[in-house]
């Protein structure tokens, strides 16, 4: 009998098992190629990220801190350009933001023993431009305001209420007064703090009256509560005071520690004048002593739109 000496044959199911086997085996070996690439790439990942951290790198995360050293220049020099006021923008100025950014709308306690009732509180003036009030203050306008309501820190928008624009044409500074204007509607009040000589301050009418027209206006009378005991400083041969957007910089310079509270007074600037009749504080308690820098928190100041205006220690 013959054998039968062709080509082998295998069944289907046997074909199946052997064409497994062999993907089974490519993509093991693919597999490895890429482990072996992607370690190769982790590799040369971490070594140039490593080289990328650098000591100028490092320094640019500490400027980043809020605490960082002021080099803004100090903002008590007059408004430049178009925020420069008619002829009028102070070096100095009162009220304030007690630490938790509520200004303290009172301004400082006033001197009660040159309080005084003007001589004309029971003969007020007409409320027309130019109204001599009295005490060196002239009323300049009263005109409707739509805006930020800045009186009580609160800064709400308000529409169409009555503001008035309050020029110190004497050689003294006021402290705080209160102004009175009679309206077909009732009593507008106002207050203003810190109004230094040849200033002008606009002022929003306390409680948001809405501004009646033109023709509504009557009578306008003061009450002087104070003035200030000695015309506001900064104690430049004691410290140097500096400004930043959302920060103070207080810097004691005198050689000796200063024990007692230091609060600096800023107010805003709006149109080359003084922007409401609050006046701003950032207290330092406790002190400070000789060399140091101390950076104050402040809700309300600048750069831009605000000015320092004066500073007290005691």
């Amino acid at each position: 009998m013959k054998d039968n000496k062709g080509p082998k044959l295998y069944s289907n199911k046997t074909k199946l098992l052997m064409a497994l086997g062999a993907l089974l085996v490519i993509a093991a070996v693919v597999v490895c190629i890429i482990v072996i690439a992607k370690g190769s790439g982790d590799g040369d990942g971490a070594d140039t990220t490593h080289d990328s951290v650098t000591a100028e790198s490092q320094t640019d995360t500490d400027d980043a801190s809020p605490y960082k050293p002021v080099d803004t220049d100090i903002v008590t020099d007059e408004p430049e350009g178009d925020k420069a006021p008619d002829t009028d923008v102070p070096d100095t100025n009162v009220s304030p933001d007690t630490g938790n950014g509520a200004p303290d709308t009172t301004g400082e306690t006033p001197d009660t023993s040159k309080s005084v009732t003007p001589a004309d509180t029971d003969d007020p003036a007409p409320a027309n431009a130019g109204t001599d009030l009295g005490e060196g203050l002239i009323l300049l306008s009263v005109e409707p305001y739509s805006g930020a309501f800045v009186e009580d820190g609160s800064d709400e928008n308000v529409e169409d209420i009555i503001s008035i624009v309050v020029k110190n044409a004497g050689d003294s500074a006021v402290q705080m007064v209160n102004i009175s204007l009679e309206t077909g509607y009732g009593t507008a009040e106002f207050t203003a703090t810190t109004l230094l000589p040849n200033t002008s301050t606009v002022v929003l009418e306390k409680n948001r009256m809405k501004y009646p027209g033109a023709d509504r206006f009557g009578t306008a009378k003061i009450e002087l509560l104070g003035r200030f005991i000695e015309e506001p400083s900064f104690y430049s041969d004691m410290f140097e005071v500096k400004g930043a957007d959302g920060y103070i910089s207080v810097t004691n310079k005198s050689g000796s520690d200063v024990t007692e509270n230091v609060r600096v007074y800023y107010k805003t600037v709006k149109d080359g004048r003084y922007f409401g009749g609050i006046t701003y504080q950032a207290t330092l308690n406790g002190g400070i002593s000789a060399g140091n820098t101390i950076l104050l928190n402040t809700s309300h100041f600048r750069i831009n739109d605000s000015r320092l205006v004066f500073v007290k220690y005691e």
